[in-house]
């Protein structure tokens, strides 16, 4: 089986600098497939829209393959709403860095919520799930987390990193990419 990635941006997308697309290029330069669709509207996201898409991408990608998806931020509820259809076969882990609050007072993320909890629960898909949190990232406070805790994620709580992304210090992230290769515990989480 050959081992492929997933990566869903957030709100916004993921600039060239953005630890996404720095980790899209690392995994392309060892020969691994890479989807990493630019979400539709990305600066006003409308969920319905991003699930056509990832249905798109979906439909590109192999049932023989062994996937990981990497989501960041609204990615990470994008996925979260896309498991009602079901678990798509290939998923083998899923990492799921810096989710934004339900309470999160931006529109479009408000958009996004709630999540069926009771449709995602019964495809119990987060077997091979960790979600990264930050204790003060600015669209999720660590208190907020308890929301995705609760739903059955593995949970890796990281001190002062803010939303993981640039503005706090996460272009290139070795660790990530090791995570992909499966080369990193995952107790161990560090700055780019």
């Amino acid at each position: 089986m050959t081992e492929s990635y997933l990566i869903l941006h957030g709100l916004g997308g993921s600039g060239p600098t953005h630890w996404q697309t720095w980790l899209y290029h690392e995994l392309i330069k060892v020969g691994k497939p890479v989807y990493y669709p630019t979400l539709p509207q990305y600066e006003h996201p409308r969920l319905s829209k991003w699930i056509e898409e990832l249905d798109h991408t979906f439909k590109n990608i192999s049932n023989d393959e062994k996937l990981t998806v990497i989501a960041h931020s609204l990615g990470c509820i994008l996925w979260l709403q896309y498991l009602k259809k079901g678990l798509p076969e290939m998923v083998e882990r899923v990492l799921l860095v810096a989710p934004p609050s339900p309470y999160h007072e931006n529109e479009f993320i408000q958009a996004f919520f709630p999540l069926d909890v009771k449709g995602i629960e019964k495809h119990q898909p987060f077997k091979h799930t960790l979600q990264i949190q930050s204790t003060n990232d600015p669209y999720c406070s660590i208190e907020d987390s308890n929301y995705f805790k609760h739903l059955g994620l593995q949970q890796k709580v990281v001190w002062n990193k803010g939303h993981l992304n640039v503005d706090s210090g996460f272009g290139p992230w070795p660790w990530v990419l090791d995570y992909c290769l499966q080369k990193q515990e995952v107790s161990i989480i560090k700055e780019g």
